[in-house]
């Protein structure tokens, strides 16, 4: 039977727009037949009428409620010939108001000395700064210790040094008062006994400082004034090195000069004496620390002609083992 050619048309151009449906259907790059792209032209004005990505409609601007800064809108920097926005600012109603006279004196209150909670407290402390053996050509023993009674102004101390080596002794007494008039100084006031086996004893009044210098450096400054027009002077310098937590390297000076010479006592005038300590101290606690080290010490002027006449060396070095406590 012969067909008629017009009915095939239809089905013709089905076949002939079937192939763009492939271009759409997600499996379509495993299939054998590619979709067909769209014109240039097309695509170009496709591209034109569409708006830019970063662009975003034009639309009138909103206003905001009443009370309300403008929010500024993120797309109009993008926008072209667009100026940008100022940043939002609180309103007047959110913002806190200026602080009152009583609200200022409340947060930063009056400083000062930083003792006015311990001045109707007393403690009392006592401290074994020095008990040591010293160890040239003969064994030396010698200590320093102090006890007080007071508060962190005023305090009341009773103190004795010395030494005692071959039989014989030498030691000082003293008694006094300090006052701390700023910080880390104290003024110090006192009354001072010198006894030494084979000499005379002698009593001063004592005037002078204490405290800790710049850098650390603790100072004991100190003038005595004696009977008969007698006169003296004694300076003491001292740091304390930290190595570590607990070893501390103490180097410490010590200088004694007299107004007029005492050959009582083997002092002449003028700078009479120097020592200079290099002790190595390791705490076992704050409290507890023994230390070792060595001390030269020098006689000079009037007291070391003295000294070379009762047959004594002018200067000597010592080794030292001690401890130190306190409480």
């Amino acid at each position: 039977m012969r067909r008629n050619p017009v009915t095939l048309l239809p089905l013709l151009n089905a076949l002939l727009l079937w192939p763009p449906a492939f271009a759409q259907d997600p499996h379509a790059h495993h299939g054998h037949t590619e979709a067909a792209q769209p014109a240039a032209s097309d695509a170009k004005t496709e591209t034109e009428s569409a708006p830019h990505r970063h662009e975003a409609p034009d639309r009138p601007a909103e206003t905001p409620p009443p009370g309300q800064a403008p929010v500024a809108d993120e797309h109009s920097a993008h926008r072209p010939g667009a100026a940008p926005l100022a940043p939002a600012t609180p309103a007047d109603a959110d913002r806190l108001p200026p602080p009152t006279p009583e609200a200022l004196q409340a947060a930063f209150p009056a400083l000062h000395d930083g003792h006015d909670h311990m001045r109707g407290s007393t403690f009392t402390k006592w401290q074994l700064e020095r008990l040591e053996a010293r160890e040239d050509e003969r064994t030396e023993f010698f200590w320093d210790g102090k006890v007080s009674w007071g508060n962190e102004l005023d305090r009341l101390w009773l103190g004795s040094e010395g030494h005692r080596v071959a039989g014989t002794s030498e030691r000082q007494v003293e008694l006094f008062w300090t006052h701390a008039f700023a910080r880390w100084w104290e003024s110090r006031l006192g009354l001072r006994r010198d006894a030494a086996a084979g000499g005379e004893a002698r009593d001063w009044l004592e005037l002078g400082l204490q405290g800790e210098a710049p850098y650390g450096i603790e100072v004991e400054a100190l003038a005595f004034a004696g009977e008969d027009e007698r006169t003296a002077l004694r300076l003491v310098l001292e740091y304390e090195a930290r190595l570590t937590n607990r070893l501390q390297l103490v180097p410490r000076i010590e200088l004694n000069a007299y107004g007029r010479d005492d050959p009582a006592n083997g002092l002449g005038s003028g700078l009479a004496g120097s020592e200079l300590g290099l002790r190595l101290r390791y705490e076992l606690r704050r409290e507890v620390a023994p230390y070792l080290g060595v001390q030269w010490s020098r006689r000079h002027g009037g007291t070391a002609d003295l000294a070379r006449i009762a047959g004594e060396p002018r200067s000597d070095a010592q080794a030292l083992l001690g401890i130190s406590l306190w409480y």
